[in-house]
C-alpha cells in the first residue's frame, strides 16, 4: 500500500491542495484503489472533496466504547474485526472513484489509551484492503506522532513563506524523526507564493537549511486570486479552471511526486 501524507501549519492550504493531489493520483493509477483518510477534526478536506459524511470515526467511538475497550458479544470477533466491521459499514463513505473516512472530533473525556490502540489496529487492516491510502492530516506538530507504525510513503508539507510557517514545517520533520516515523520521500511544498518572494536570501537559506535536514523543497505554488474567491465561498480548488496559474503549478507539482512514489512502488 503506498501512503501519502498531507501535514502543515493551519492554513498552510493543505486540505486545499487534497482534491488536486486525489485527481492527480486518480489520473496516474486510475485502477488502484484509494482510501482518503481525513483526520483533521474539523473535515477541511471531506468538505473540499464535496463528500457527505453521515457519521465519523469519532462519532463511532463513542457509540461502540465498551465493545472497543472490552471486546463484542460475539467471542469469535476481536475488538479489531468489531472495530474494523462497524468503520466499513457505519464510518466508511463510497464516492466516486474513491472511499473516505472522517475521523471527526477525536478525543473523549477520561483515558481512551485502549480504544485507540484498538481503532488504530483496525484503521490498519482496512487501510489494508487499498492500494494508495491519502491522509489529510490534522495542521500543527502533535499528530504526526499518531499512527508512527505507518509507513509514509510520501510526505507533503504544505508551508507559505513566512517564518512562522516554516518554524511549523520544521517542527513536523523533527516529530517525524523523534517517534521514529518512517518516511521515504519528504517534500517540502510552498503555497501562496508571490512575486519576489523566490528572490529573497532569507527564504532561499531556509530552504537549503530544510533540504539539508532531509525536507527537500518541491516547488511553489503561486498566489492566486481566484482560489481566494473559491475559498471565501466554500468551494473547493477542483473548481478551478484548467489554467489557473495555481492549479497548472499544483497539477505539475503533484504530478511530478506521485508519479515517481506510485511509480517505484507498483512497478
Amino acid at each position: 500500500m503506498i501512503n501519502i501524507s498531507l501535514t502543515g501549519k493551519g492554513s498552510s492550504g493543505k486540505s486545499t491542495l487534497l482534491p488536486i493531489l486525489l485527481e492527480t493520483v486518480r489520473a496516474l493509477a486510475p485502477d488502484l484503489r484509494v482510501l482518503v483518510v481525513d483526520a483533521d477534526p474539523h473535515m477541511s478536506g471531506t468538505r473540499m472533496l464535496g463528500v457527505a459524511v453521515e457519521r465519523t470515526l469519532g462519532q463511532l467511538r463513542s457509540a461502540y466504547e465498551r465493545q472497543f475497550k472490552l471486546g463484542p458479544d460475539d467471542v469469535n470477533e476481536t475488538r479489531e474485526e468489531f472495530a474494523e466491521r462497524k468503520m466499513g459499514k457505519e464510518a466508511l463513505v463510497r464516492a466516486g472513484g474513491f472511499d473516505l473516512l472522517a475521523m471527526g472530533h477525536w478525543e473523549l473525556v477520561g483515558s481512551q489509551c485502549t480504544v485507540n490502540r484498538v481503532l488504530e489496529r483496525a484503521l490498519d487492516g482496512l487501510a489494508g484492503r487499498y492500494d494508495v491510502l491519502i491522509i489529510d492530516n490534522e495542521a500543527g506538530v502533535e499528530h504526526i506522532g499518531r499512527y508512527a507504525s505507518q509507513q509514509v510513503d510520501l510526505l507533503l508539507v504544505v508551508s507559505q513563506p513566512d517564518a512562522e510557517f516554516l518554524e511549523v514545517a520544521q517542527q513536523i520533520w523533527a516529530r517525524c524523526r523523534e517517534v521514529g516515523r518512517r518516511v521515504d520521500a519528504a517534500r517540502l511544498v510552498l503555497n501562496r507564493v508571490q512575486d519576489g518572494d523566490l528572490e529573497n536570501p532569507g527564504l532561499l537559506a531556509r530552504l537549503d537549511e530544510l533540504g539539508r535536514g532531509g525536507l527537500a523543497y518541491a516547488g511553489a505554488l503561486p498566489e492566486s486570486a481566484g482560489l481566494r474567491k473559491l475559498s471565501r465561498a466554500g468551494q473547493s480548488a477542483s473548481a478551478l479552471p484548467a489554467d489557473d496559474p495555481w492549479r497548472v503549478a499544483a497539477a505539475e507539482l503533484l504530478g511530478r511526486e506521485v508519479q515517481e512514489t506510485i511509480g517505484v512502488e507498483v512497478a
